[in-house]
């Protein structure tokens, strides 16, 4: 639904394609930073749709630039390697992001077995004296 009304909003001389094209990428960048607030089941759905609005636009609008800003001849190389460079990113980001949260989670992992090893090194240690 949203790619064919950022389509027709595109086709619209007046309108700026850009401006549609920054409209897209903020509005996914809004519910991006708003997702972790969310708490209830409904507000993930309502998440989703938004989301699915901004990204229709942003596909849209995104293949409408690159098919206009480019010469005839050099339209398909174009399409085809702005493709190509975004599917690389979508590919790429559930990865990497897995990876640095499990760095993350090593690196809290190691600091409190550390802070336990202290702990239990301090009552062995009392015991001792106790002893």
């Amino acid at each position: 639904m949203a790619r064919v009304a950022a389509g027709r909003l595109c086709d619209v001389q007046w309108i700026n394609t850009i401006f549609i094209y920054q409209f897209g990428t903020l509005l996914v960048g809004f519910v991006t930073v708003v997702l972790p607030v969310i708490q209830s089941y409904r507000g993930i759905a309502i998440f989703a749709g938004i989301y699915g609005l901004g990204d229709g636009i942003f596909i849209t609008t995104m293949n409408s630039l690159l098919m206009f800003t480019v010469d005839e001849r050099r339209r398909a190389a174009a399409l085809g390697l702005g493709n190509t460079l975004l599917s690389v990113g979508v590919a790429a980001g559930p990865p990497l992001a897995g990876e640095q949260a499990w760095a993350i989670l090593f690196h809290i992992y190691i600091h409190v077995h550390i802070l336990m090893a202290r702990r239990c090194k301090t009552q062995i240690s009392d015991c001792r004296l106790q002893a």
